[in-house]
């Protein structure tokens, strides 16, 4: 909480990226896993979040740099 993230919604995003994402009615910030077994947001304290056809998904773009207030 409290960081400010800069956000890039001009490029694509590629597997590994951080990205901000809206899933159903949430904002979330997560990596992105663009992996074989399929697409998912992966997180450090959540389960990973599978991206489906059926899921209401939105990705807005990747987190270039954050500033963390001290």
């Amino acid at each position: 909480d409290g960081d400010l993230l800069i956000i890039d919604r001009s490029e694509p995003v590629v597997s590994g990226n951080i990205v901000i994402v809206r899933v159903e009615q949430s904002m979330l910030i997560r990596k992105l896993d663009l992996g074989e077994g399929g697409s998912k947001l992966i997180s450090s304290s959540n389960e990973p979040i599978e991206l489906t056809p059926d899921l209401d998904y939105e990705i807005w773009g990747r987190v270039i740099h954050s500033i963390r207030r001290h």
